[in-house]
């Protein structure tokens, strides 16, 4: 075959000239390179077109197909049996069984509807659909909280290994917290931190101890002889006084090891006292406004969500739900404090509404009259405002902080634009020129974020930051 445009012979099918023509690979053939992009693009619209053609005619082939198919279908069944195609090909009246039966489980046992969507539970029920195993009976009670469950802690543990195998490279930060569960058991939890990812070691029942320095390093010891020595390079804990001594002293039993303090929890604890100021400390008399106002908007929620009255009116003005003070950390209250600035119009009308009347000549008539007070109060807005204006930088150095990611290395740089932050956001309430300017409570906030910097800064924050800005 001659072609026109390179007057090159190809022996072949149809196939061939395509492919030399618009350059398809895999035929055995080279690209035409002496076709022009103009005659090369309108013999690919051809082509599309042609291909476009013999597919719409294979689809009304394949239609053509399935309707005789369907004819025939139709001419064999009853018409009892033609009533019910549909029912029996889908089996509509098995699946609403089952899925009555799947319901009445959720409704049972108080399973929340979320379940639904969990990939393991749809995962379980689909291979349950296909598979062959008739009369399938589920566990028993004992077998799924014994042997399922230790080979489930298997799985997870192999899962889990590619992250142990990482620390022999990149080592590893032990990092542990204490909390309390709902029957009151004191827990101090124990996680890793890599550059490969965080994972959970182990939970220590401290129930009957006595949580002092010796304790809680043991309990540290007991991991680092699992995970070995050589891999662990740092620990993080909280600034509490047990937990400081333990962490020195493996420092001294492991000279690579650092003992870092939690930057959350010292910042969250420099935010506590400027909010909550210990009577005799140096910041009282400047801090003790904002304990009053805190205390206010403590009131206000309680009294809103613990009445069912005040609470239904506020829900007839606002779609926003109030949020109580969490005692795991103080930086709730500032929570809880925009969640009311948010709701303020709300709250406003709340307490104006003719229903609000109902609490006098009750027991509560002093709080709502207390609640109405400050709801109603532009000056106590305006502290409010005033306070959660200079407060947010610390809040945002917290919710920084508290990320699933290596900010190690961004600490020293943070506290210094968080104090910055602070300093603007006071001297603009008090009209202070930024330069020139000079407030005493200003004084008293730099000098609280800086003492508790004091206590928790370490040679490794220095080091990270060194580290950093010599990395390209």
């Amino acid at each position: 075959m001659d072609l026109n445009y390179c007057h090159k012979l190809v022996t072949g099918s149809y196939t061939k000239v395509k492919s030399h023509l618009l350059g398809l690979s895999g035929n055995g053939v080279e690209g035409c390179k002496t076709i022009s992009d103009q005659v090369k693009a309108q013999l690919q619209r051809e082509h599309d077109k042609a291909e476009n053609l013999n597919a719409r005619k294979a689809m009304d082939t394949e239609e053509a197909r399935i309707c005789n198919t369907a004819s025939w279908f139709r001419f064999k069944t009853t018409k009892k049996e033609q009533k019910n195609t549909l029912e029996v090909c889908f089996n509509a009246a098995g699946r609403y069984e089952l899925d009555k039966e799947c319901a009445r489980m959720f409704y049972a046992f108080a399973l929340p509807f979320s379940l639904v969507k969990n990939p393991y539970f749809r995962q379980f029920v689909s291979k349950l659909a296909n598979s062959k195993c008739v009369g399938y009976v589920p566990p028993t009670y004992n077998r799924m909280r014994l042997s399922l469950l230790e080979q489930e802690k298997a799985h997870v543990d192999a899962l889990l290994q590619p992250f142990r195998d990482s620390w022999k490279k990149k080592e590893v930060s032990l990092c542990s917290d204490g909390w309390t569960d709902r029957q009151k058991r004191p827990l101090i939890n124990v996680m890793a931190a890599s550059g490969y990812g965080s994972m959970f070691l182990k939970c220590f029942d401290a129930s009957g101890n006595t949580k002092d320095a010796e304790y809680v390093a043991s309990l540290f010891q007991e991991v680092i002889d699992k995970e070995g020595a050589h891999n662990v390079v740092q620990i993080i804990t909280d600034n509490a006084g047990n937990f400081k001594a333990a962490g020195l002293a493996l420092e001294t039993k492991y000279p690579h090891l650092f003992w870092t303090p939690c930057v959350v929890h010292s910042v969250n604890l420099a935010l506590k006292a400027i909010c909550e100021p210990p009577v005799n400390s140096t910041q009282y008399d400047q801090c003790k406004w904002i304990s009053s106002l805190m205390s206010d908007c403590n009131a206000i929620v309680n009294f809103v969500l613990n009445h069912g009255k005040a609470l239904d009116i506020f829900h007839s003005y606002s779609k926003h739900m109030l949020v109580k003070v969490a005692e795991t950390r103080f930086a709730s209250h500032f929570i809880m404090a925009e969640r009311l600035f948010l709701t303020k119009s709300a709250l406003e009308k709340m307490v104006l509404n003719p229903d609000w009347k109902t609490f006098r000549k009750t027991a509560v008539e002093e709080k709502a009259d207390h609640v109405k007070e400050c709801v109603i109060s532009d000056r106590w807005w305006d502290k409010v405002e005033y306070v959660l204006s200079f407060t947010n930088p610390i809040n945002n150095m917290i919710r920084k902080g508290d990320l699933d990611a290596p900010c190690l290395h961004l600490i020293y740089d943070m506290w210094d634009c968080m104090i910055e932050q602070v300093r603007e956001k006071v001297f603009e309430h008090e009209g202070l020129d930024a330069i020139t300017g000079k407030s005493s409570f200003f004084d008293v906030i730099q000098g609280v974020l800086e003492s508790r910097w004091n206590k928790s800064n370490t040679p490794l924050h220095s080091t990270s930051l060194y580290g950093s800005l010599l990395s390209p």
